[in-house]
């Protein structure tokens, strides 16, 4: 009975939003994404989704352009796997999730790349209808390391995917496919061997969205949101004890933003995450990593939507090897060991780079 109440709650907020609510009024990018966040890069996952302050690989530039740091190529490919959320039947990941990337640099201090990121996205049913929301992402990295600094800018084209569909009749089925420009920009300095700070901001960028449908006799119209985000990170090294210590912060102005539904209008609190983590390299090949960080609620003065969607905090671990060209990694990552309410999950990465 649990469950149902759960999942006929959450059902009703999406009815609220996505359906009626996104064809009068718009849709936030990150409703919901404390289950639609895919957290990559795997090495960034396993030590607390931390990075903003780092090197790293290709991918690593989702966290901040500025981090990516490899020698001459570098192909990179990353799939990820989440559990079926507690108490919540029906909630599903969206699938394939999988990111891959070529990176080149073609002289010491640049590196370029192409990247494809599933970012989010997730799937819900129930007896009669499917929803489906799902980011892709095409990026385009470029950073370029002068003396202590590094520059980054990330080239992101992003295609919003929402389709609505009833099992029972094609009379209300729905589908918007949009694709917004989303530029991020970042920088980090390594003053020296022990420690480096990064920095990264994304603008705010609203999108139109053209909503088709058997049941609309006229395409539609509303918006996407995607909020301003900064975010700053630290990276503390002890090089001989091989071992690095992380914090990340985030922030996201969600204030800008107000939802709409038949009966109430709401404006969201601006929402600060917090991230920890860990790295040991007991040997030359083989890469340690745990962490902690906080995926904290989207609050607003609408009741239902603080009832299912609250507060998680996610523990992680994660473990690298090295084999010639070759780096493989895993990152697990867990929200039910501190349980704020009965929806948690579990997400498993996996990622592999080849360098040559």
């Amino acid at each position: 009975m649990k469950k149902t109440l759960l999942t006929v709650s959450l059902l009703f907020l999406l009815c609220g939003i996505s359906y009626s609510q996104i064809t009068n009024g718009s849709l936030l990018s990150t409703l919901l994404d404390h289950y639609t966040l895919n957290f990559q890069s795997v090495e960034n996952a396993g030590r607390g989704f931390t990075g903003i302050g780092s090197k790293g690989s290709l991918l690593s530039s989702a966290l901040n352009p500025a981090s990516p740091d490899f020698e001459k190529h570098q192909i990179y490919a990353e799939y990820n796997f989440k559990s079926v959320p507690d108490n919540l039947p029906g909630f599903k990941q969206f699938q394939p999730l999988f990111s891959a990337g070529f990176g080149y640099s073609p002289v010491k201090d640049l590196h370029l790349g192409v990247l494809y990121r599933n970012d989010r996205g997730f799937r819900i049913t129930d007896s009669y209808t499917t929803y489906n929301f799902v980011n892709h992402t095409l990026s385009f990295p470029v950073n370029y390391r002068y003396k202590y600094l590094r520059f980054g800018i990330n080239l992101n084209v992003t295609q919003y995917h929402y389709s609505y569909k009833s099992e029972t009749s094609t009379i209300y089925d729905e589908e918007a496919n949009e694709y917004t420009f989303l530029p991020e920009i970042g920088i980090a300095i390594d003053p020296d061997e022990s420690f480096s700070l990064g920095l990264v901001f994304s603008p705010k960028v609203e999108q139109d969205v053209e909503i088709t449908g058997t049941n609309l006799s006229n395409p539609e119209h509303s918006k996407i949101f995607y909020p301003m985000r900064f975010g700053a990170g630290a990276e503390f090294r002890i090089p001989d004890e091989n071992l690095k210590f992380l914090f990340d912060y985030r922030f996201e102005k969600l204030s800008d933003y107000k939802m709409f539904s038949t009966y109430d209008e709401a404006t969201f609190n601006d929402r600060h995450n917090f991230h920890l983590g860990a790295e040991y390299k007991p040997e030359k090949n083989l890469t340690l990593r745990a962490g902690f960080f906080t995926m904290l609620a989207l609050t607003s003065e609408i009741k239902n939507f603080d009832r299912v969607i609250d507060d998680e905090y996610f523990f992680t671990l994660g473990a690298g090897y090295g084999y010639r060209n070759f780096k493989f990694n895993f990152a697990y990552l867990n929200s039910a060991v501190i349980r704020i309410t009965d929806v948690s999950h579990q997400a498993f990465n996996f990622g592999v780079i080849y360098d040559f």
